[in-house]
């Protein structure tokens, strides 16, 4: 950190992704301005979108679309769903879109747990059929070990969906609010079991509720709101430009 210091110092401004980043440069003391959002995306796409269920999806399930790497923590997420399954009679899958080293591993822990037929898993989805997961499914999951900001919320939220989100991710206090339009879990298996309960025992009205409020926890937070922000540092703040004649900007997404 202190080796970051002087870097970080020398710049005049800085695009930060929401509290946990503008909070995280606030401890190198710059006197500069900062502005947010960074992490965006179309909302208005998602939310247009519409279509029929893809083939292949259960009646009802709860959507969880990542990378298949180890800090997306899935193999903790098919212990708290199991936990789950053995303490509800509800007929709620798991779907997984992603790729990713841990593929085959993953695969192994669905056996072992003897969960094969309650979690079915896609390797790659259309950017178009996208939206179409998230608006079928009941709510999306992303028990991440760490993660920068998690865009899949975003996208999840700007198709009228609730959320359950691991506190290890940087969006998490910006976009979710507990028992508002999703939950903000520990990413254990219990962590995660007790929030999918929480979500099996929520009535439809309170869901598609629950869905309506994550649109509006996205003002804020559109490709408007990027552009602004860039906006705003280089007129409103009228940097200035450095020695090649380029504005100094930091796009700070979580942690440098």
């Amino acid at each position: 950190e202190k080796l970051k210091q002087p870097i970080v110092r020398s710049f005049d401004g800085f695009i930060a992704a929401g509290k946990r980043a503008t909070a995280y440069l606030q401890t190198f003391d710059i006197n500069v301005p900062v502005t947010q959002p960074w992490d965006v995306v179309d909302n208005d796409y998602f939310e247009q979108q519409t279509g029929s269920k893809p083939q292949g999806l259960p009646d009802e399930y709860i959507l969880c679309a990542s990378r298949f790497i180890h800090k997306k923590n899935h193999l903790t997420l098919l212990e708290g769903f199991n936990q789950f399954k053995k303490n509800t009679t509800t007929a709620t899958k798991l779907v997984l879109i992603g790729s990713g080293p841990l593929k085959k591993e993953i695969q192994k822990s669905i056996s072992d747990l003897k969960l094969q037929d309650d979690v079915v898993m896609f390797d790659f989805v259309q950017y178009d059929e996208l939206p179409q997961f998230y608006k079928h499914s009941k709510a999306l999951i992303l028990p991440s070990l760490s993660d920068q900001w998690g865009l899949v919320v975003n996208e999840a939220m700007a198709c009228g969906k609730p959320v359950i989100v691991s506190n290890r991710c940087g969006c998490a206090d910006d976009l979710v609010v507990n028992g508002e339009n999703g939950w903000v879990i520990e990413p254990t298996a219990q962590g995660i079991a007790e929030s999918l309960q929480q979500l099996a025992a929520t009535d439809s009205e309170t869901l598609h509720q629950m869905g309506q409020n994550s649109l509006k926890r996205l003002n804020g937070f559109g490709l408007d709101d990027f552009s602004k922000a860039v906006t705003r540092l280089v007129t409103d703040y009228n940097l200035k430009s450095n020695q090649h004649g380029f504005n100094r900007l930091v796009l700070l997404r979580n942690y440098l």
